[in-house]
């Protein structure tokens, strides 16, 4: 999705191409009836460009970015001309995406929401979280989207407010510098990581132990098999950190996972790279996944198969990734006429660590719809535990702090179809401080030492881009990490 080539010559040409259509699609709204809302998309093909380095060096305030872990699909997003959002959420998923559907019969072909929901909709609220709501889903005034080999330049709009010189004013703020590596957030900082001043962990490492010791007696088959429990990260910057050079560093060290990227206004942003599929769905088709178990990756590729062995006949990892695997097949069944197994069990491998994986399909039962999908499938047993309600009640005695968005479902719906992914690996950005969010699933045969060391595993995707080598970040070894 990169071409070294792409000048802002030819970027320049395409703002030119699409604002002609711009201005021939609003010429004769006004003889359009405006009693329907209809939300309008106009495209253009553009040569191959870097979707990241563009959206960087726009100034709006309002940045979104998706791109799908098969390498299809990717969407750089600008502003935004609908926002559908709420801080309370009485009617649950269904409100939500009923309000959706009323947009989306009657959007362009092509129009999609971007946006996300809390971990559990009626949670508490911390107020980092704020700015996000209980849910928000957003259609961007300008995106740069690669699809199929495809990129496309695309402008979209609501006939009731489309005011030709407003729209064309906030074309005219669009720039671009071309790939320069000069312009790019990566290459500018070549071998400088950043550097925070402080770190707290929320739990730190003596009341974790105590947590997890604490709900490993409260196991019980049949009761209480599996809690996930989650570590809030802290780290304080003297200075803004660009969530831009994340993001880049994410995708550079990332492979089969999806990158996502939120930014409601200038300085707040929640980003990161999850391995793990919500689901998808084209029409009536669908297909999920269970994704738990984990273990680092080997120095070498001997290490790396004998470790990936042990994880696929270690007792402890196929009990918990059983566990999911179980659950989604008889929410599948709930949900789907018929359900196949695409694979049980696989191993896939990240860049720092490597899970156990189980995919299904199915085809929906007649009138099923994307509010149900979610209410089923979320949270799953790999983010929450299991049974559901007992291992939510579990977590919201333990944690002190809110997840957030953080393992909550977050992509895109268009009318016809959807792809959400589960918030893991994610960070909120906000101002000078950066909030760094893992978990741990807990069942039977865990160890307190050995969860925490899987939990910063997971975040490392973030702390290797931080300058973490002053001998005061360097933590005794029986603690796993330095608490300040």
């Amino acid at each position: 999705m990169v071409s070294s080539s792409y000048t802002n010559a030819d970027f320049e040409w395409a703002k030119k191409a699409i604002e002609r259509k711009i201005k021939l699609a609003l010429s004769g709204i006004d003889r359009e009836d405006l009693s329907v809302t209809r939300i309008k998309r106009i495209e253009i093909e553009t040569r191959e460009i870097s979707l990241m380095n563009w959206l960087e060096q726009q100034s709006h305030a309002v940045k979104t970015y998706w791109a799908n872990r098969d390498g299809t699909f990717a969407m750089a997003g600008i502003g935004r001309i609908l926002e559908i959002s709420g801080y309370s959420c009485k009617t649950g998923y269904t409100g939500i995406f009923e309000r959706i559907r009323s947009y989306l019969s009657f959007a362009d072909k092509g129009v999609r929401l971007y946006g996300g929901t809390r971990f559990i909709l009626s949670n508490r609220h911390e107020s980092l979280w704020k700015t996000f709501n209980t849910y928000s889903f957003i259609i961007p005034r300008f995106e740069m989207v690669f699809h199929n080999g495809r990129t496309i330049f695309a402008c979209n709009f609501r006939k009731e407010r489309a005011l030709v010189k407003e729209i064309l004013y906030e074309l005219s703020l669009l720039s671009y510098n071309g790939n320069d590596p000069l312009h790019t957030t990566v290459n500018r900082e070549k071998t400088s990581r950043i550097t925070p001043i402080s770190r707290k962990d929320d739990p730190g490492y003596s009341v974790w132990e105590r947590n997890v010791r604490e709900t490993l007696s409260l196991l019980r088959p049949g009761q209480l098999e599996k809690v996930v429990l989650a570590r809030k990260t802290e780290f304080h910057f003297s200075m803004l950190p660009d969530p831009m050079f994340f993001l880049k560093g994410l995708m550079k060290q990332q492979t089969g996972g999806y990158l996502f990227y939120f930014q409601p206004v200038c300085g707040v942003s929640f980003l990161g790279a999850t391995p793990e599929r919500l689901y998808r769905r084209l029409s009536d088709k669908i297909e999920t996944e269970a994704l738990a178990g984990t273990r680092q990756r080997g120095k070498t590729s001997d290490e790396d198969a004998i470790i990936g062995n042990e994880l696929k006949t270690n007792p402890k990892d196929l009990q918990e990734h059983r566990c999911v695997s179980r659950t989604l097949e008889e929410r599948m069944r709930f949900l789907c006429k018929s359900v196949q197994t695409l694979s049980r069990e696989q191993i896939i491998k990240l860049a720092r660590i490597q899970h156990l994986r189980t995919q299904f399909c199915g085809i929906l039962k007649d009138g099923i719809i994307d509010a149900e999908i979610i209410a089923s499938l979320h949270p799953s047993p790999a983010v929450a535990g299991y049974p559901r309600n007992e291992a939510i009640r579990r977590i919201t005695d333990v944690e002190r702090f809110d997840r957030g968005w953080y393992a909550g479902p977050v992509g895109w719906i268009s009318y016809n179809s959807a792809e959400f992914a589960v918030a893991i690996r994610s960070c909120l950005v906000n101002n000078t401080k950066m909030f760094l969010y893992a978990g741990a699933g807990i069942v039977p045969g865990s160890d307190p030492h050995m969860e925490w060391q899987e939990i910063e595993s997971k975040i490392a995707n973030f702390t290797v881009l931080m300058d973490m080598t002053q001998p005061s970040w360097k933590p005794p070894e029986h603690r796993g990490i330095q608490e300040l």
